[in-house]
């Protein structure tokens, strides 16, 4: 039985150049896509425990939905699961909350919010072709704790082209001086199919240079370092008892849930996608899923890419006796390299192999 559930909320005022998630920007059919969700929800009771664990609205932009539709859709769900202990996470943009929203969420049992800050750098948040200033995400942040949102998350992007060491440190002192629970750091990625990617390709915008953007995370590591913020993920960090559920369950390979438009979900050795596209999803979800049967060893090799994401590593005996029978030579150079660390018990990478993440793990496929 599914504990863990995905909504996916794919609004957006503006599509960003470098995301690959999918989005709209100019179909708003809140009230039509609400009805699909309930629908699409309703056909999976059976597969839902009870008690659920998580519910994470992820988007595009889901504090875009009209009060009174995430009300709806909150209270639907509701009377079929108990979510009274539940990790309850929606996704927003600085600026596009307010007072009235936020009591909503607060009332309605939204206990954890993630703010796409990205910068407080204006100019790079031109570059990266967000709507909000700086200033605005420091308020918004402010609001959030003003109005009982002590645990929320903020994400960081470093590697921005054109980024400065200056902009980088202005960058950590207010993460800092906000002081908060979580913060999810990545290196800016070029994906096949963004706009970033095609301008990269046609030279109009230049990456930084590999050493460069290491170091660049290296301090981003110690500054959260010092207010007590931890890796326990490879672009995620938390203080103790903070730390995603939700995304937690994915790593450790566990079963969810994806509903809405290009949602995934796993269930044991079956996994299964909607399409993307809002008008499609609408028109008939059910017949626009794709449905794959994942084979043994694809779960197993997957389990071993999620596990190194983490900083707990591996833990299950029987993919380390596997590693060991048929990667210990691979197992004894990156140890001796001072990437990875192992044992029968466990295998985990060091701080300097999460830098190289890929081609270790790509290395220890079984």
């Amino acid at each position: 039985m599914i504990k863990d559930i995905y909504i996916h909320i794919p609004f957006c005022k503006r599509k960003c150049p470098y995301c690959d998630f999918y989005s709209e920007t100019s179909i708003y059919n809140f009230k039509e896509y609400v009805n699909t969700l309930i629908d699409e929800f309703n056909s999976y009771k059976n597969y839902l425990n009870r008690e659920n664990s998580t519910l994470y609205f992820g988007g595009g932009t889901p504090s875009l939905l009209p009060t009174k539709e995430i009300e709806r859709l909150f209270k639907h769900i509701g009377r079929s699961i108990d979510l009274t202990k539940s990790e309850i996470t929606l996704e927003l943009n600085p600026g596009e909350i307010d007072r009235e929203k936020l009591l909503l969420y607060r009332d309605l049992g939204i206990n954890r919010l993630s703010v796409g800050v990205q910068s407080f750098d204006d100019r790079e948040l031109k570059t990266l072709g967000r709507i909000h200033s700086g200033a605005k995400a420091v308020e918004t942040l402010e609001m959030i704790k003003k109005y009982g949102f002590e645990n929320y998350n903020l994400d960081l992007i470093v590697g921005i082209p054109n980024q400065e060491s200056r902009s980088l440190e202005r960058n950590l002192k207010i993460v800092e001086e906000l002081n908060p629970f979580h913060v999810s750091a990545y290196i800016l990625t070029y994906y096949e199919g963004t706009r970033y990617r095609e301008l990269l390709d046609l030279g109009h915008i230049k990456s930084m240079e590999e050493e460069r953007e290491l170091n660049f995370y290296q301090r981003v590591i110690s500054s959260l370092k010092s207010i007590g913020i931890e890796r326990y993920e490879i672009s995620n960090y938390s203080k103790k008892g903070y730390e995603s559920k939700h995304n937690s369950n994915v790593w450790n390979y566990g079963d969810y849930l994806g509903l809405g438009a290009s949602a995934h979900s796993k269930l044991k050795n079956r996994r299964w996608s909607n399409i993307s596209s809002t008008r499609e999803y609408i028109k008939d979800f059910k017949s626009s899923k794709t449905i794959e049967l994942i084979s043994e060893s694809d779960i197993l090799n997957e389990k071993i890419m999620l596990s190194l994401r983490t900083v707990s590593g591996i833990k299950d005996k029987e993919i380390t006796s596997s590693l060991y029978d048929h990667k210990l030579g691979d197992l004894e150079r990156f140890k001796r390299d001072k990437l990875i660390d192992f044992d029968r018990e466990r295998v985990f990478l060091t701080d300097r192999g999460f830098d190289l993440y890929n081609s270790i793990v790509s290395r220890l496929f079984i």
